[in-house]
């Protein structure tokens, strides 16, 4: 299939505005509209670009099933360890309020963040997987 140059310019000077617009929606979460999952989406959608521009072939060099595979396992097991150091600390599941310093705001903050980040690196690896397997149709 023929690829034009111009979408393959312009996507490769656009993918890195929508990562970092897709790291900003991904920290901005608890200030206003969006947060992990939609930054997520919104990071994916920068493989999808890649792929239209591209070619699978190319995108799949770019970014391998392994590191997808590997976004989706990294943010579930941060979001894993948030909640079980709570429980360690004597809280509820995800009950971030046990860990407040002498900063409870700032401890608030920190942890809303991380998790946040943690949302966003799960749907990222996810939409990439997810998009991945309809192009190869389940063949292996």
């Amino acid at each position: 299939m023929h690829r034009d140059l111009i979408i393959q310019v312009t996507a490769r000077y656009t993918i890195p505005f929508i990562l970092v617009l897709g790291a900003y929606i991904m920290s901005h979460g608890k200030y206003g509209a969006g947060g992990g999952f939609q930054g997520g989406v919104v990071i994916g959608t920068a493989f999808i670009l890649s792929v239209i521009s591209y070619g699978y072939d190319q995108a799949r060099r770019d970014l391998s099933r392994r590191l997808s595979d590997w976004m989706s396992l990294l943010g579930a097991a941060i979001f894993a360890v948030v909640g079980l150091a709570t429980l360690v600390a004597g809280g509820r599941f995800l009950e971030y309020t046990i860990l407040y310093s002498a900063e409870p705001i700032l401890t608030n903050q920190v942890v809303i963040f991380v998790l946040e980040v943690a949302i966003g690196i799960t749907v990222g690896g996810v939409i990439v997987t997810l998009f991945a397997e309809m192009l190869r149709g389940g063949q292996n």
